[in-house]
């Protein structure tokens, strides 16, 4: 065991009991731990890190968020009591990164590990990271390629990250922000959020099982003021019910976005009637789409059997991918439900 590990875990071992300081924080050193934590890759975070490879143990509470939100429409509690519960048994695996605060000296400005500063801070103890000098557009682009790798943002939080991101910084850096490379990806983002309402989306929460298309199309009709009108009407009633907040955030999106009396009176009986019919095509219908918001696959249920559709030249890659396994998932599908009838 070389001498930089075994000072490293001395001084990690130590964090875990240290109390926050309520002054200066403290700025003790060691070389950077090999355990992730899930979903971050030992590769990924050294070439993060660079060369600045040095943690430091600093007041969570000198930890301030960055300058744009990324995980909105999320009730943390449990998860951060959870993270917490972790961090105080194993310790803290995966320190954050931040820079020197612009504008409060003495504090920190979050690029990324927002919830394991808060869960830091409900422990009262320091927090492990690493401090670089970032501008404002290494910040963002930090924070939002450590979402990308995560991959647990839902496709709506990823556009109000874009959206947010929209007001202050030019379309190249919200690209390389959101991990994609084609920049149409923002314009895609942009068409499903920008003409909802704040406390409409706060109120149907992350959603994480609906994708572009829903969001796009709820997007589109929300730009009537009279639908919009009936929409909000409709979420503070909603709101008031029992089951509200108990209720999955998917169910939320369905409820809150199910068509108005104005659309369905204004459009006459045989518009309701094609609203009944997309309805259930949408029922009988799903849709799968990559990390960066593009289609890749939906498939169609029928009375008898299903449809694959495949999307662009993603579809076509993943069609291959999925051909040159399927041998292998029938077996496993023959196992688990007995021997098929194909031939």
């Amino acid at each position: 065991m070389s001498k930089a590990t075994s000072k490293f875990e001395a001084i990690a071992k130590t964090a875990k009991s240290k109390r926050a300081p309520s002054a200066a924080p403290i700025m003790p050193t060691a070389a950077a731990a090999s355990k992730m934590d899930s979903g971050v890759s030992a590769f990924s975070f050294h070439k993060r890190l660079g060369k600045d490879r040095e943690i430091q143990l600093l007041n969570a509470k000198l930890c301030l968020p960055s300058m744009v939100a990324d995980r909105a429409f999320e009730n943390q509690s449990e998860d951060i009591d959870a993270l917490a519960y972790s961090i105080e048994e194993s310790g803290q695996e995966v320190p954050i990164l931040v820079r020197p605060h612009p504008e409060k000296e003495g504090s920190y400005q979050i690029a990324y590990g927002h919830r394991r500063v808060l869960a830091c801070r409900k422990l009262n103890i320091v927090v492990r990271a690493i401090v670089r000098e970032l501008s404002d557009e290494e910040l963002v682009i930090a924070q939002g390629k450590e979402n990308a790798e995560r991959k647990n943002l839902s496709y709506i939080q990823r556009a109000n990250f874009a959206k947010n991101l929209n007001r202050d910084f030019p379309r190249a850096v919200i690209v390389k922000s959101i991990g994609g490379s084609d920049p149409s990806i923002v314009s895609k983002l942009l068409k499903s959020i920008n003409d909802i309402p704040e406390n409409v989306l706060e109120a149907i929460g992350p959603a994480h099982g609906i994708g572009r298309v829903k969001w796009q199309s709820f997007n589109d009709r929300m730009r009537d003021p009279k639908v919009r009108d009936q929409i909000e009407r409709r979420v503070l009633k909603l709101k008031d019910q029992s089951d509200w907040f108990s209720s999955d955030s998917d169910e939320r999106f369905v409820r809150v976005t199910a068509p108005t009396s104005y659309e369905e009176n204004c459009q006459g009986t045989a518009a309701t009637d094609s609203t009944r019919d997309r309805k259930e095509i949408s029922a009988s219908s799903e849709t799968w789409s990559l990390q960066k918001g593009t289609d890749l696959l939906k498939m169609t249920h029928k009375k008898k059997g299903a449809t694959l559709a495949f999307s662009g030249e993603d579809g076509s890659k993943f069609a291959q991918f999925l051909s040159e396994r399927l041998n292998s998932l029938i077996e496993e599908y023959e196992e688990q439900f007995g021997r098929s009838t194909m031939t």
